[in-house]
């Protein structure tokens, strides 16, 4: 007499494949409807379905901002109370002949190092040579009536009574770029180290040009120099 199956062993896959398929079931429910996908954005999480609308709130965010008459939300960076009068103070220093640029010597970076990242190092301060004076180039240029009363402004000053030409005279002088880098990178052949390259980025940028003039006397002797101001291009390109 052959002997019948137990039930349980003639449908143990079907069992299992049910088995499984509930799960997956389970954690695709889980994960897409009960248990919301978030996502990073703008440092915080937001769920998935919203990060369309979080996209909009920025952008319109972005779009004030962006107005001409928006105002700037970035602000100079706090320094230390102890060194913000010091840093407020060579900024505000003027650069012309009269009030020469402060300098800023390996002693200001500290001012721009944040707390606990001084270290006690001694740079050498490096010592720039000044721009060394070239041969002036004279022209002279015959003045008329109509220049005198078109460019009076200018002319007066320097102008004689009844002269009918004027002497420009062009100085030029000589930076040693060169010179100025090999400066910038030495060490001074002292125990102090050169300053770090990304204090200047390999670069030398002259901010301003200033150009004095000295008249001189009868006697030989020379005039205390005067600042001369920039007339404008257009009205250089008039008078030669």
């Amino acid at each position: 007499m052959a002997s019948r199956m137990n039930p349980i062993e003639q449908h143990v896959e079907k069992i299992v494949l049910s088995a499984a398929v509930l799960g997956v079931i389970g954690v695709g429910v889980w994960e897409f409807g009960l248990n919301e996908s978030t996502v990073s954005l703008g440092g915080k999480q937001v769920p998935i379905s919203t990060v369309d609308g979080e996209l909009v709130k920025e952008a319109q965010k972005l779009q004030l901002k962006l107005r001409d008459g928006a105002d700037a939300s970035v602000s100079f960076p706090e320094l230390k109370e102890s060194t913000s009068s010091l840093f407020e103070k060579r900024i505000a220093d003027g650069t012309g002949v009269g009030a020469m640029a402060s300098a800023g010597g390996p002693s200001f970076a500290s001012v721009l190092v944040k707390d606990g990242l001084s270290k006690d190092v001694t740079y050498h301060e490096p010592r720039l040579a000044a721009p060394t004076s070239l041969l002036v180039q004279s022209t002279s240029d015959a003045v008329t009536d109509e220049a005198k009363s078109t460019f009076k402004e200018y002319l007066d000053p320097v102008l004689a009574e009844g002269a009918t030409d004027i002497t420009w005279i062009t100085p030029s002088a000589l930076i040693d770029l060169s010179g100025m880098r090999v400066e910038l990178e030495s060490s001074g052949g002292g125990d102090a180290k050169a300053i770090p390259t990304r204090w200047w980025e390999n670069m030398l940028l002259i901010p301003d040009v200033v150009f004095e003039r000295q008249v001189r006397g009868d006697d030989g002797s020379w005039s205390a120099p005067t600042v001369v101001d920039p007339m404008g291009t257009q009205v250089v390109a008039e008078l030669s």
